[in-house]
């Protein structure tokens, strides 16, 4: 089905299971019961996903890819014929009509094999078949769909900037309009698959538009465009080394009229959808690289001995299995979650796609790290997938925003959320208690074993509620510049989010009289863990929105921001 084209009808949707938190709420409807693929389509879907692993097994060599810096195009070719490229697409537009939820399974395969083809599908399926698919004119669409399907051509989306990064309100490349089309001048900087591209999907700024002053389009451009230089970037990339990066500079390059990708203005609303989705593919292809990690953990831990016993009779690594398995336990069901609802379209999930990348990212840099500390010193040689995981895994938390870029996004969809609500306040200062007041939000309580998981969960969304609301009606428009303060509301939000999904898939397993006892109580052990760990950490973090050092941490960093180092500093490019 054609994800991307169901989500831009945004006003048709109500809004996700998050933006319900952000007021304190508990939406039941959007989270309970948690949501169980038909057997059909489980089968389907398992089918699939053992085809892509056999290919996978017999022709993806992660190490090779690495060494040569491409990912072969009889790799794509063959990804195309197994129909994994266009694989959500309506099969009316090409695609293979597969839910989202079975396509990140296959994600989740990739992502555990190797983090360079696991990108490039991710790429592009989202911000390439999806994007053209849902806002390509129909001869756009004849042109390049059915060859992007068949992985006979690539295409690259360019949006970062060389100081806006992937910002799109501070982009410096424009379109200006001329008396055929457009001209766009600026930079691009760290395309990804820009030196292959056959075609470039651009977005620049339209600022003589009559949507808005600061309006972005996006637009087809042939590699080939007179005044266009596309280099390599600079060095070799630290992971994901099959995926090509590259630098476009523009010179007053032409476009026509019919080189508008959807409507002018509308670059911000194509680039969100194509986040979305790129975010929650990540976050399965994540997923399955956690799960390999967690199998090389245990098996490092049971075989490694000291003091003649395994080091996986010592508490200090039976936490880090532990915390590894509860973690990824809240990541799959947070991303299987978020899958149902992009597939029936009837909720936003654009804040869950970004809590699914914020939690992806420190989940599996924990996972990483801690998996490297117990294979020691044999983890650091490129004979060993770890190495690569590390790489890989670390290029990905830059890729498509940083955490911190992350967590500022989920504050300032909360602010506005709650800030659309308490706009009267200033004139109607009356209201303020009835508008700010928060209540504990009932949470349904199916089994015995999660009634005090109820309680605690409805007490800090109630509590997360009433503090954004109090922050915003102190602060107003000046609350996004309180970063720190911003970041430990993104956290405790992302944590409260993915706590319910757990939640959700704890009743669902303990009430299901057909799962054998011993699953049952290993699944709830492991997710008991995740929610006991994520009330104690929020509640730190509830008590730092009141005590705190920020104040001194800005005096530190401005002191040493003035700093003079003495000594050689290595140049470099800035």
């Amino acid at each position: 089905m054609d994800q991307l084209n169901q989500h831009s009808a945004a006003s048709e949707k109500r809004s996700g299971f998050v933006q319900g938190l952000f007021f304190g709420k508990f939406n039941e409807q959007s989270v309970l019961p948690y949501y169980e693929q038909a057997e059909s389509e489980r089968d389907e879907g398992a089918a699939t996903v053992a085809s892509i692993s056999e290919f996978c097994r017999q022709f993806v060599f992660p190490n090779l890819i690495d060494k040569e810096r491409l990912l072969a195009p009889d790799i794509i070719r063959a990804l195309g014929d197994l129909s994994v490229l266009g694989m959500t697409l309506d099969q009316n537009c090409g695609g293979a009509g597969v839910c989202y939820f079975n396509f990140c399974r296959v994600m989740e395969t990739l992502g555990g094999h190797c983090g360079s083809t696991a990108a490039a599908v991710n790429q592009m399926n989202n911000s390439a078949i999806g994007v053209l698919a849902a806002y390509g004119s129909d001869e756009q669409k004849n042109q390049w769909l059915p060859k992007l399907i068949a992985g006979e051509t690539s295409v690259a989306l360019a949006v970062t900037e060389p100081l806006g990064g992937v910002c799109p309100d501070r982009l410096r490349t424009t379109a200006k309009a001329t008396e055929d089309g457009f001209k766009i001048d600026g930079e691009k900087r760290w395309v990804s698959n820009a030196p292959v591209a056959d075609l470039l999907i651009v977005l620049a700024a339209t600022p003589d538009s009559a949507v808005a002053d600061d309006a972005t389009t996006a637009f087809l451009v042939m590699p080939t465009a007179n005044g266009l230089t596309v280099e390599d970037s600079p060095g070799e990339k630290l992971g994901n080394r099959g995926v090509t990066v590259g630098d476009l500079h523009f010179d007053a390059v032409k476009v026509s009229a019919d080189d508008t990708l959807g409507k002018i203005g509308q670059g911000n609303t194509i680039l969100a959808d194509v986040r979305q989705n790129e975010h929650l593919s990540y976050s399965a292809s994540m997923l399955g690289a956690g799960k390999v990690l967690l199998q090389r953990l245990v098996e490092r831990a049971n075989f490694r001995k000291q003091a003649g016993k395994p080091i996986a009779e010592f508490p200090l690594v039976q936490r880090k299995i532990a915390t590894a398995a509860a973690n990824l336990f809240a990541l799959e069901c947070a991303v299987y979650h978020t899958a149902a609802h992009l597939d029936f379209a009837e909720e936003s999930i654009g804040n869950e796609s970004i809590m699914l990348k914020l939690a992806a990212n420190a989940f599996l840099w924990q996972i990483v790290n801690d998996t490297m500390d117990v294979w020691g010193g044999k983890s650091i040689f490129d004979d060993q997938s770890l190495e690569r995981f590390l790489r890989d895994i670390r290029y990905s938390l830059i890729s498509e925003g940083t955490s911190d870029v992350l967590r500022q996004q989920i504050a300032e969809n909360a602010i506005e959320a709650v800030g659309e609500d308490l706009k009267t306040l200033t004139t109607n200062w009356w209201q303020a208690p009835a508008k700010i007041y928060v209540g504990t939000p009932a949470i349904p309580v199916k089994h015995e074993h999660l009634r005090f998981h109820s309680r605690w969960l409805g007490s800090q969304i109630g509590k997360l509620g009433w503090n954004i609301k109090t922050a915003y009606a102190t602060s107003g428009a000046e609350l996004p510049g309180k970063q720190l303060q911003c970041a430990r509301l993104a956290d405790i939000a992302t944590g409260l989010f993915l706590s319910s999904c757990v939640y959700a898939k704890l009743t669902a397993t303990l009430i299901n009289g057909t799962i054998p006892e011993p699953t049952q109580r290993a699944e709830f052990e492991t997710g008991n863990l995740f929610l006991l760990n994520t009330r104690d950490n929020n509640d730190s973090l509830f008590e730092q929105l009141k005590i705190n050092h920020d104040d001194e941490i800005a005096k530190v960093a401005k002191a040493w921001l003035h700093h003079r180092f003495e000594g050689p500093v290595e140049e470099q490019t800035i």
